[in-house]
């Protein structure tokens, strides 16, 4: 599930020294971030509607993984 990517990402960028007290800061502000976009999507399907909500998601989502792509072939080219 992305609850395990997520938490599995934080431990691993997260200094031992203090690891308990950066981790803790960390996953409040993944949470913060996660409860934000399911707020603004909620609302963006009642206005939008749901067809639409998924077809301006799909084009949002298929546009950055090309510039990605193209950023990547360009940073391997160098």
């Amino acid at each position: 599930s992305i609850y395990s990517v997520m938490a599995a990402l934080l431990m691993d960028i997260t200094n031992p020294k203090i690891g308990g007290t950066q981790y803790s800061f960390l996953t409040s502000i993944a949470n913060f971030g996660s409860v934000s976009i399911s707020m603004i999507s909620g609302s963006l399907i009642i206005i939008l509607g749901y067809n639409r909500f998924f077809l301006y998601t799909a084009l949002t989502i298929g546009i950055s993984l090309l510039i990605l792509y193209f950023v990547k072939e360009t940073l391997e080219k160098n």
